[in-house]
């Protein structure tokens, strides 16, 4: 039953409703966390040997109207809350369904003459339902959180992608051995290293705006800034792997990513950090026509 309704949370509800209210759903859902961890408690002492039927089954009860209630109201979020925003809940809720499945799993009969211990997948399920308590109460918090994991991993790009063109060889991950870029290689890495500083300044510059947004540009500014920085963990990691011709067609490329991503917040900001967008979009021209 719990894997058909992991599964089953794949799809996203087909439903608007403009009294939805998020803060009073991180609300509930944090207090339904709490609740399911004393369930969890109380569950594994009920059906470790040795175990009484009657507690177990009630215990079993217990924890499984605790889930339904999770599940409902996960439901009932609408698709105006905000696509990231739901998909964050959807990731916990289901996070916490495997959990769940996981700890029963261990009080089923098996062969094995040493049974795994319950403490484990209980601790887990623990940890897991504490996090509910750090779940968005926004759309433009889920966002936040996102973003948050997205500069993360254009850092890690940026030390990469620096230590080639700053050492001429590639040791982000130990490799001794490998042979230093020279010539046009080199310089497709040194733009290569331009277009992901830039594009951790433009991330930098998005971020402070998301609590004035709505939750479209929101959604669509996200979209996109994943795109990039995908684009950009493959851009760096292929600088050793291609040609220097084909380098040059992947820079273009994700020159174009980045701009998308500065027009979809022109959208909404103005002012002066418009006006540092307009000079980003300057410099991704500079860099890609650079001879």
């Amino acid at each position: 039953m719990l894997s058909e309704f992991v599964n089953g949370l794949q799809t996203t509800q087909e439903i608007d409703n403009d009294k939805f209210d998020p803060a009073r759903q991180q609300d509930i859902m944090a207090k339904l966390g709490i609740l399911l961890s004393h369930n969890a408690t109380k569950f594994s002492l009920a059906c470790k040997p040795p175990r009484q039927p009657q507690d177990a089954i009630r215990m079993v009860k217990e924890m499984s109207d605790t889930i339904y209630r999770l599940i409902g109201f996960y439901q009932e979020i609408p698709l105006n809350a905000g696509k990231v925003y739901h998909a964050t809940y959807r990731r916990k809720v289901q996070e916490l369904l495997r959990a769940t499945h996981h700890l029963c799993q261990t009080f089923l009969p098996e062969d094995k003459k040493e049974k795994a211990s319950f403490m484990v997948p209980t601790a887990t399920l623990w940890d897991l339902c504490k996090t509910l308590n750090g779940l968005p109460a926004s759309n433009a918090r889920a966002v936040i959180q996102e973003w948050k994991l997205l500069m993360d991993t254009l850092k890690d790009c940026k030390e990469e992608v620096h230590n080639v063109v700053d050492n001429g060889v590639d040791d982000f991950e130990g490799e001794e051995d490998a042979v230093p870029l020279e010539g046009e290689a080199l310089k497709v890495a040194k733009r290569c290293a331009q277009l992901v500083d830039v594009t951790v300044f433009l991330f930098r510059k998005i971020e402070k705006c998301f609590d004035k947004q709505d939750v479209t540009w929101l959604d669509n500014v996200y979209d996109q800034g994943k795109r990039v920085t995908d684009e950009a963990d493959v851009l760096v990691s292929e600088i050793y792997d291609a040609e220097p011709n084909e380098m040059e067609g992947a820079v273009k490329q994700y020159a174009q990513h980045v701009t998308d991503l500065i027009q979809i917040a022109q959208e909404a900001i103005n002012g002066a950090d418009a006006k540092i967008f307009e000079m980003c979009k300057t410099k991704l021209n500079e860099i890609i026509t650079a001879a």
